[in-house]
C-alpha cells in the first residue's frame, strides 16, 4: 500500500518494500546502456569470425587455431555468465538477502522538498540533501538515486498515488540532484 500526500510544500509517500522492489532496483542498476550493448555486440560479432576462420581454414598454425578456440569459448562463456548472473544468481541472492532482513515488512515514510529527501522508519530518521546524489536512473517501475561510493537508494513508483506525483518526484530528482 502506498499513500502520497502534499503538506508544507513537501510531498510524501508511505510504503512497504517487497522482494520485487529490490529485484527491480538491481535489474535497473545492472541494465546496460545502448552504448554498452553496442560495444558488447560489436566485440562479439567482430571476434567470432576471427575465431571461426582460425578453425575452418587449412594451413593455419596450431597456435592460431588454439587462439581462435579460446576466443570463441571466451565469447560464449561471457554471454552465458551474464545470463546466469542476471536470471539465476541475482534472483536467488536477493531472495536470501530479503529473507535475512530483521523485519522486511516494515513501513517507511519518505518526504521531499527542493532541498532534501527525508526518510522515516523504525530505524529512525535520515535526511539526504539532493546535492548528495551523483547519478540517477529510472524506468517504468522504479527510481534509482546513487550516492557516492556506489550506494543507491530506490523508490518504487508503485508507492505514488498517481502519474502526477510520479512526475513531480522525477522533476525534483532531475532538477535538484547533484547528478548531471
Amino acid at each position: 500500500m502506498a499513500i502520497t500526500s502534499k503538506q508544507d510544500n513537501a510531498s510524501m509517500i508511505k510504503g512497504q518494500l517487497e522482494e520485487i522492489d529490490y529485484m527491480n532496483a538491481q535489474r535497473l542498476s545492472m541494465k546496460l546502456t545502448w552504448v554498452q550493448w553496442t560495444a558488447c555486440i560489436a566485440l562479439s560479432a567482430g571476434a567470432l569470425p576471427v575465431a571461426i576462420e582460425s578453425l575452418v581454414f587449412q594451413g593455419v598454425s596450431l597456435s592460431y587455431q588454439l587462439a581462435g578456440i579460446s576466443l570463441a569459448i571466451a565469447i560464449i562463456l561471457g554471454w552465458l555468465a551474464w545470463a546466469f548472473m542476471r536470471f539465476v544468481f541475482l534472483p536467488v541472492h536477493l531472495s536470501h538477502f530479503v529473507k535475512k532482513q530483521a523485519s522486511p515488512d516494515r513501513y517507511f515514510e519518505m518526504s521531499w522538498n527542493t532541498e532534501e529527501i527525508v526518510i522515516h522508519s523504525e530505524n529512525g530518521r535520515q535526511s539526504i540533501p539532493w546535492s548528495s546524489f551523483v547519478k540517477w536512473r529510472e524506468d517504468q517501475r522504479i527510481f534509482l538515486l546513487y550516492l557516492p561510493d556506489d550506494l543507491m537508494m530506490f523508490v518504487p513508483k508503485r508507492f505514488f498515488q498517481n502519474d502526477e506525483s510520479i512526475a513531480a518526484f522525477g522533476k525534483a530528482m532531475r532538477a535538484e540532484s547533484g547528478a548531471a
